[in-house]
């Protein structure tokens, strides 16, 4: 993560549609410009934070909350515009106990997008979100996989293009 160019890679990684993502998107990182540096340098420490206590890579960390807030353009926030400092736009399930913000999403069901109010996870601060994303990969069946212990981001990218749900 010294090198905001291998952020990138991550991302380009992480960002895949399908199961299976092409060796290119991982062997050569993207340029890396001002927007990428600026977010690398503002989230780095809480990545390799959340890294270090969950074996996650903190490019994977860090890769994918640029890919889910489009490099922190597009922070979930509430109707007033007020942020979750939520970079993931990760949801407030059944058994999530903290705060909540209500906010408009896409969602796919049945091959057709419908604009609907999610309730997603609010957090005190961006560190908290870095936190929370490895423990909810650990958890989720389809994305546990990408948890075995590994030095370099190669095999947890696959399973995480998956989504989620069915």
């Amino acid at each position: 993560l010294r090198n905001t160019s291998l952020a990138a890679t991550s991302v380009s990684a992480s960002a895949g549609a399908s199961a299976s993502v092409p060796a290119a998107a991982l062997a050569a990182p993207a340029p890396a410009t001002p927007v990428h540096r600026d977010f690398v340098d503002r989230f780095k420490d809480a990545a390799i934070a959340a890294a270090e206590a969950s074996g996650i890579p903190a490019k994977i960390i860090l890769g994918q909350a640029a890919l889910e807030s489009g490099w922190g353009k597009h922070e979930v926030r509430d109707s007033k515009g007020t942020g979750s400092f939520n970079l993931f736009g990760i949801k407030a399930g059944a058994g999530w106990t903290g705060a909540t913000v209500d906010a408009i999403t896409t969602e796919v069901g049945n091959g057709v997008a419908q604009k609907v109010v999610q309730k997603f996870r609010a957090n005190a601060a961006y560190a908290d979100s870095c936190t929370h994303y490895p423990k909810l990969v650990r958890n989720d069946p389809t994305h546990n996989k990408a948890c075995p212990p590994a030095e370099h981001p190669r095999p947890f990218a696959p399973p995480l293009a998956r989504p989620s749900r069915p």
